[in-house]
């Protein structure tokens, strides 16, 4: 179980990020969590504060996935990455991977969704 855990979400849907915290409640006891959509709201953010795991839906309005990741990657930002998906856009996964996230997902699969995050927190914070 994890103490404290600052998660940013890059998700078009308050409640999927609310669902995807619920999930995470079973090892992380304190969730701090941002939500943004945009381009903008991203870049602001990233310099603003830093997180313990990114999360990344595929498919927003405003931009991919893999937009996201390199424009993290541009900032410099060596947070660990999870790209999800709402439907089995398995065509992009690869390339979500190569880009650099550690792992791509199903949001209906929460089991996997709560496995493959406290992996990732293990490996980077014992």
């Amino acid at each position: 179980m994890f103490d404290k855990t600052k998660i940013l979400y890059i998700e078009d849907s308050e409640n999927d990020a609310v669902l995807m915290t619920h999930h995470l409640k079973s090892i992380c006891q304190n969730i701090q969590y941002k939500r943004v959509e945009t381009k903008d709201e991203l870049r602001k953010i990233l310099k603003k504060e830093t997180w313990d795991v990114i999360i990344i839906d595929n498919a927003l309005p405003s931009m991919t996935a893999l937009d996201a990741i390199s424009l993290i990657k541009k900032k410099g930002v060596d947070t660990p990455m999870i790209c999800v998906s709402g439907s089995g856009m398995f065509d992009i996964k690869d390339q979500c991977i190569e880009a650099g996230a550690k792992a791509f997902i199903l949001k209906d699969n929460a089991e996997e969704f709560v496995k493959v995050i406290e992996e990732i927190l293990k490996q980077c914070f014992g």
